[in-house]
């Protein structure tokens, strides 16, 4: 059964779900160097994000509609180089032949299985342990929770602590997240809480995808 196709506008370029459930990201702009500057950062992204990179390409759109896929034939076609070169060469033509191209980079990737919560947490510092009469970093807080999301539907609530997840203990975010990584979507998850000053164990039966429950920056197609 075909998956339904969703995007998500992120900082380094729209990431659609394709048919297939597997995605697709593209970043589309009027300077190749500007792409070419931020390579690294857009395949940072997607990684840290859990995405795998099968392959990604550049393509050139010129101001009459023609698209063409930028490498190494068309340097050679040029007897050019280095890509550098290339980017001079192209400046050169534009400015004398007074056209403008659009670039785009479009990165192929494989299905997203980062696990999502559904709960918004804060560190307990010396503030939140004042406030809430908690103990200071140990847990997290839970200061809010996505509606639909796997803590809601499981029962956990605002101003529970988050203790551990399947025994490991959590006293930062980057523990929490670190130990969320380990997760798929529908996996089952333990969840130690203290609510009220009693500890509380809850089951997550089912993670979610974390793309499909940003719901606030999904758009369906």
């Amino acid at each position: 059964m075909a998956i339904p196709a969703v995007s998500l506008e992120t900082p380094y370029g729209t990431i659609r779900r394709l048919s297939n459930g597997n995605y697709r990201l593209r970043n589309s702009c009027p300077s190749l160097k500007y792409l070419l500057d931020m390579e690294f950062d857009i395949f940072s992204f997607l990684v840290d994000e859990g995405f795998l990179i099968t392959s990604f390409k550049y393509t050139e759109r010129d101001q009459n509609g023609k698209v063409t896929q930028l490498g190494k034939p068309k340097y050679k076609m040029q007897k050019i180089n280095t890509l550098p070169d290339y980017l001079d060469y192209m400046a050169e033509q534009n400015m004398h032949k007074g056209k403008s191209s659009l670039f785009t980079i479009i990165v192929e990737l494989e299905k997203f299985n980062n696990a999502f919560i559904g709960a918004i947490m804060s560190e307990i510092n010396n503030e939140v342990a004042s406030k809430h009469n908690l103990t200071r970093n140990l847990g997290l807080l839970i200061v809010d929770l996505v509606e639909n999301g796997p803590a809601k539907k499981a029962g956990l609530k605002k101003n529970d602590v988050l203790l551990k997840i399947d025994n490991v203990s959590v006293n930062t975010v980057n523990q929490m997240r670190s130990q969320i990584k380990k997760y798929r979507a529908g996996d089952k998850i333990t969840c130690l809480l203290k609510r009220k000053g009693i500890n509380k164990e809850i089951v997550l039966q089912k993670v979610a995808l974390e793309l499909e429950m940003k719901n606030n920056l999904v758009t369906k197609k």
